[in-house]
């Protein structure tokens, strides 16, 4: 037994050190991303910069242009009106017609070698020449992550082996009480907890995500060491293991194995002492059915982890009752009435919310042994 305690805390402990190498790679991968951002942004006020100055310029260039063009009608009216002839001599001017002006020179010189020289951004027939850069573009495309980016995927692929290695061992009850009296267990969860985003919606982990793997592993490690009694006696953080599930499907929302994970291992979370939940906790947790309200299982479970919940303490069967889980089961049992078990469990998850409309719940009767509304 002394071996085997000391491999599964030196497991919890490698645990703990793959998840904050998975930490630090995330925040390397957040600081990547900024300075990309900063440089894109960066670049685009350069671009519109530029292209404010071109306009700017190309406006300058037609008033010059239309000035010029003027100045050039005014001239050519003049030498017309000194080369009309005098009244009664019919006979025209030997030179008229013959030689061109300076302004229909350069109207006619100007343009003929300009539509024939080729330009250095292409021709009108042809469109503008490709850019070198389109290749480099491409070859960007067809490029891995960032290195940030692959060195967390990686972390979080190490971090997914030890966490497999433990659930290995929460098979059995006596594995499992060593697992949840390891000293470094709680520091486990709260480096989880970290990982996942609980408490802030990263921006960075909503793009990239939370690998399916990882979170698969972390819901099932709760979700076994919770279903031995003794074990639950032991178990530090119960509160902080639900927000953790919820966050694991606040990342993968519609996948039916982690969403049907999640809400087993609330259920069974939910079994343990002084389980004390926030409403924004619990308002998660009565949305967490809706992406997949079509999957029966998925609904008996959440059916499952919602009479569990409710029946901890009535703080949290208020919670339940503000966040509209009433009106959410009534849906779903409209929606699954013909499913036996859907129906079976979702009927016992009223009884259990209806406690809240009596204004008993089973966590007072230590407190005072007759109903609330007993005279």
């Amino acid at each position: 037994m002394t071996s085997g305690t000391s491999t599964i805390s030196l497991l919890v402990a490698e645990a703990v050190g793959t998840v904050e190498a998975a930490l630090m790679a995330q925040q390397s991968m957040r600081e990547e991303r900024l300075e990309r951002e900063l440089k894109l942004a960066a670049e685009r006020a350069q671009a519109e910069a530029e292209r404010l100055a071109a306009e700017e310029a190309a406006e300058k260039a037609r008033k010059e242009a239309e000035e010029a063009e003027a100045a050039r009608a005014a001239a050519q009216g003049a030498e017309g009106e000194d080369s009309t002839p005098a009244k009664g001599d019919a006979s025209p001017s030997p030179n008229a017609g013959s030689s061109p002006t300076t302004t229909g020179k350069g109207r006619s010189g100007s343009k003929g070698p300009a539509a024939s020289s080729p330009s250095s951004k292409g021709n009108a027939l042809f469109g503008p020449s490709p850019s070198p850069q389109r290749g480099d573009a491409k070859s960007k495309h067809h490029e891995g992550p960032p290195p940030a980016e692959a060195a967390f995927h990686g972390a979080s692929e190490r971090a997914t082996k030890v966490l497999h290695r433990i659930l290995v061992h929460t098979m059995h009850a006596s594995d499992s009480m060593e697992v949840c009296r390891a000293p470094e267990f709680p520091a486990l969860l709260d480096t989880i907890a970290e990982l996942v985003g609980v408490g802030h919606d990263d921006e960075v982990m909503r793009q990239v995500g939370l690998d399916v793997n990882c979170a698969l592993n972390i819901l099932s490690v709760m979700a076994n060491l919770c279903v031995y009694e003794d074990v639950r006696e032991y178990y530090p953080a119960p509160a902080l293991s639900v927000d953790i599930a919820l966050a694991c499907v606040r990342h993968q929302p519609t996948n039916r194995r982690v969403v049907h994970l999640c809400l087993m291992a609330i259920s069974n979370v939910a079994l343990c002492a002084d389980l004390l939940l926030t409403a924004e906790s619990v308002t998660a947790l009565v949305g967490a059915v809706v992406p997949l309200h079509d999957e029966a299982p998925v609904v008996e479970a959440w059916a499952c982890a919602m009479c569990n919940v409710a029946g901890t303490t009535a703080d949290n069967l208020a919670h339940l009752v503000r966040a509209g889980a009433v009106a959410q089961l009534d849906t779903l049992l409209l929606h699954h009435g013909s499913n036996d078990r859907v129906r079976a469990r979702g009927f016992q998850c009223l009884t259990c919310l209806s406690a809240a409309y009596s204004g008993f719940h089973r966590s007072s009767r230590q407190q005072s042994p007759a109903p609330a509304n007993a005279s």
